[in-house]
């Protein structure tokens, strides 16, 4: 999310002009890296439904056989042109695909795809993750997990489709007249380096699970900030807590920290989520949760699982200094993801997430 309190004092009465300068402005924070924007990479506020996402130490640990979910996500639309952000992925343990692979090992590939604004700025990438999992101790109690995820990533952009002030000659914009403004390159493609590492305890009636991911670590190089700009490494650290407050209810705190270049998102909260049954991939569940994005959004969120399905909507409820251009509307987010099991559920160990 951003970070664009200032915005407000610029703007002009027009609203296709508010329009292109919001636009404008946002893109010139994407193409310089400028501070004030929260996260220069593709995020969601449903985090903690793709693990993957962020930490390929997340690939295929989880209960069941094989995993696959997508999420999407639009915001802005009571501003301008809605940026959309859409991910899909799959991963599963390779013992899933042959018996004689190791149990332990996981393997599963990203694919998220960015458009900012009316097509103006799209970005797609993908990634395959490989993870493994080791337990510390005799009782299986602690785990300890560790990734590597390898993928590209590839961005363009339509210059012709922004406005700059030299184009206006105080009377109406002539899309001919030149913009002044020197950018290198509308397309570039980079490969993408990751690492990451999970540490779980499973206890009778608490888990504990915290994880550290890491993305850019070869810090391949980005032509659209210029000269040698190399692409800052993002690092994502999550820790979540699972308590059973009684045998069909359940408390899920959670909290997510990301930082990249100087800049950071802090997003914290809990879910509520009420149980029928036995904890298996055939129960029935709801969840409502409520989470807070440090001075952007509140984010209430709500959750089915049923069988082998699970669905979860939310809302970003912008309370940033943005909020009187949007009216307190960011956007929505919803995800969908199917696991499901061969071998019979082992009731004895319980996963902090389904799907993460």
């Amino acid at each position: 999310m951003l970070q664009q309190g200032h915005i407000s004092k610029k703007i002009q009465s027009d609203p296709d002009q508010m329009k292109t300068r919001i636009l404008t402005l946002y893109l010139v924070w994407i193409l310089t890296g400028i501070k004030p924007v929260n996260a220069q990479d593709i995020h969601f506020s449903q985090w903690s439904r793709m693990g993957i996402l962020y930490n390929p130490a997340a690939a295929g640990h989880f209960d069941g056989d094989i995993r696959s979910g997508g999420i999407y996500r639009s915001q802005w639309s009571s501003v301008t042109v809605p940026y959309r952000t859409a991910a899909f992925f799959i991963d599963a343990p390779v013992s899933s695909f042959k018996e004689k692979l190791p149990k332990n090992l996981g393997a599963g590939v990203l694919i998220h795809h960015d458009v900012a604004g009316d097509g103006i700025l799209r970005r797609l990438s993908a990634r395959l993750s490989v993870s493994y999992r080791k337990s510390l101790n005799s009782d299986s109690v602690h785990f300890f997990s560790g990734g590597v995820s390898w993928g590209f990533g590839h961005r363009n952009i339509d210059f012709s489709r922004l406005r700059f002030d030299n184009q206006f000659d105080g009377d109406a914009f002539d899309p001919a007249a030149l913009s002044g403004e020197n950018f290198v390159s509308p397309t570039t493609t980079w490969s993408d380096l990751g690492f990451g590492f999970s540490w779980e305890r499973l206890g009778e009636s608490t888990n504990w699970i915290f994880g550290l991911g890491m993305l850019h670590l070869n810090r391949p190089k980005d032509p659209f900030a210029g000269g040698n700009e190399r692409r800052p490494v993002l690092s994502q650290y999550n820790l979540a807590v699972q308590h059973d407050l009684t045998d069909n209810i359940r408390l899920i705190p959670q909290m997510s920290v990301m930082l990249q270049s100087g800049a950071a998102e802090y997003l914290i909260g809990t879910e509520v989520r009420m149980l029928q049954g036995e904890n298996t991939l055939q129960s029935t569940a709801a969840g409502l949760a409520i989470h807070y994005r440090l001075k952007d959004a509140i984010v209430p969120a709500l959750y089915l699982y049923r069988g082998k399905f699970s669905y979860a909507i939310s809302y970003d409820i912008n309370v940033s200094d943005l909020r009187n251009a949007s009216n307190s509307r960011g956007g929505p987010e919803i995800s969908i993801i199917y696991s499901s099991r061969k071998i019979k559920p082992d009731t004895q160990r319980r996963v902090i997430c389904p799907v993460y």
